[in-house]
């Protein structure tokens, strides 16, 4: 398959495909396997579960991965642009009508108010998560939650210190008292 043709596909397949894995899969199948023959079930099979355990869109790696089984790397690399472009432009235009339209007198009010209603929900699922995971465990879990939030909010620390900070502060104030940890040496 040449790298132009290859491009087509993708391109596409990412203008008119949506969904998750599933529905996608199903196009990329069709497209490759059963219209074109350059690759079989079992390649799909296989993207899927290459893919599956990576970070990132599961879509996209699997896009990547067929592509370089078809056409190496600057066909992964090209058919992963082409299969991305339509949904960068179509956010990109929606981005441009976001602006124009909430600067609008008549729209401003109503994306304040969407956004407010935003913070609330999200709010309200940190509520439920925290009710749930943090006052049902130790009390100590709510100062560690209080900590974290203070970092975050006030201080500005970054999460990913946050986070291997509440792990420690869990292994040290949560662990079960009397276990016996062994050293590598024995």
């Amino acid at each position: 398959m040449s790298i132009p043709t290859l491009l087509w596909v993708f391109f596409r397949v990412g203008a008119t495909g949506f969904g998750d894995v599933g529905p996608l899969l199903v196009v990329v199948e069709r497209e490759l396997v059963e219209r074109r023959g350059v690759l079989t079930h079992d390649d799909i099979t296989e993207s899927l579960t290459y893919t599956r355990l990576l970070p990132g869109s599961n879509v996209v790696l699997i896009v990547s991965y067929l592509a370089y089984r078809l056409a190496g790397w600057p066909g992964s690399a090209l058919a992963t642009a082409a299969y991305i472009l339509p949904s960068a432009v179509v956010m990109a235009f929606l981005a441009a009508g976001y602006l124009a339209a909430s600067s609008l007198p008549a729209i401003g009010p109503a994306v304040i108010g969407l956004t407010a209603a935003v913070v609330g929900v999200l709010l309200a699922t940190t509520y439920r998560i925290g009710r749930r995971n943090l006052v049902a465990r130790q009390p100590i879990t709510i100062v560690i939650a209080l900590l974290a939030f203070l970092a975050g909010a006030v201080l500005g620390v970054h999460v990913a210190a946050i986070a291997v900070t509440g792990g420690l502060l869990g292994v040290l104030l949560l662990a079960p008292r009397g276990v016996k940890t062994t050293s590598a040496g024995g």
